[in-house]
């Protein structure tokens, strides 16, 4: 039986910084059309390289829009063209309601903040399986730390 200690002092060993969650929230945005955009960047391993510390992560997003934008679910664009295709609104107008820092303690003596920012927001005629619409959201992700070391 491995116990959690074990793990984290086999993923240390491996080259790779423990760490836990402090805060973590949703960046949020209300698009011209209505629509609520919530964008989350989740870390998943932290890489320790020469006092780097590299992020390997993953984009949440969320949709919320009126139930008149659903439709019949669409395959996604296979190419290029299809994507120019979909795209209905190009670079929509959009409010900032909430770009929270989320905080994450690495082991121990550090701090690593980390937020998801909009930068671009475009809809599309496109339909996921659950029939909401798509959005194409152009993000930045920001980090930093502290101490800043």
């Amino acid at each position: 039986m491995i116990f959690m200690n074990d793990i984290e002092n086999t993923i240390k060993e491996y080259g790779y910084l423990s760490f836990q969650t402090k805060k973590e929230d949703w960046s949020e945005y209300k698009l011209s059309d209505g629509t609520i955009i919530k964008i989350k960047i989740v870390p998943l391993k932290l890489l320790k390289i020469d006092k780097n510390r590299p992020v390997n992560s993953a984009v949440l997003l969320a949709t919320f829009s009126p139930s008149e934008f659903r439709g019949e679910p669409t395959p996604p664009p296979t190419n290029d063209d299809e994507m120019k295709e979909a795209l209905k609104e190009i670079d929509m107008k959009f409010e900032k309601i909430n770009e929270p820092w989320n905080e994450y303690e690495v082991e121990g003596d550090i701090t690593l903040f980390v937020k998801a920012v909009a930068t671009s927001i475009s809809s599309t005629k496109l339909y996921d399986p659950a029939g909401e619409p798509v959005y194409f959201v152009s993000h930045q992700v920001l980090t930093k730390k502290n101490p800043p070391i």
